[in-house]
């Protein structure tokens, strides 16, 4: 059983695997319905961070990064996980690609959800994250409706 996508060769195509891997796999996040946003957030940071192997772009449904199963575990697949978690509960989400490097100013992707009438960040991506910051305080930003 294949368990990722694999050769993404655009930020569009990547963004559109993301959308379609968390609305069709919303329900393996069932287990977590209830749970408040806080909640699985500090579950999906947890989560190992694993790195791509060199020269692939790989998104894995969301039971396959809460599970371990197959390579990566970035940043897609964190926000895959929380977008899936949005769309079981109802929650308006975007998906946000951002960064400050000029070599690479977009290389990093993170969802905001909408909460209290505003967008709230909800990067997972590292374990130094926190629920409503973001990463880069300077960044580049391209946002992406989710549904």
């Amino acid at each position: 059983m294949k368990t990722t996508v694999s050769r993404l060769r655009s930020l569009e195509q990547t963004i559109n695997v993301m959308r379609r891997l968390a609305v069709q796999h919303a329900g393996d996040l069932a287990p977590y319905a209830t749970w408040p946003l806080s909640r699985i957030y500090n579950l999906v940071r947890a989560l190992p961070y694993v790195r791509d192997p060199a020269g692939n772009e790989l998104v894995k449904r969301p039971f396959y990064t809460l599970n371990g199963i197959g390579d990566g575990g970035d940043c897609d697949d964190k926000t895959v996980v929380l977008l899936a978690w949005a769309k079981l509960n109802g929650v308006p989400a975007r998906i946000v690609v951002s960064g400050k490097s000029a070599k690479k100013p977009l290389h990093h992707v993170y969802p905001e959800v909408y909460i209290n009438s505003e967008w709230v960040p909800v990067d997972a991506t590292y374990s130094y994250n926190s629920l409503g910051r973001r990463l880069f305080k300077e960044e580049k930003r391209k946002v992406f409706s989710f549904e």
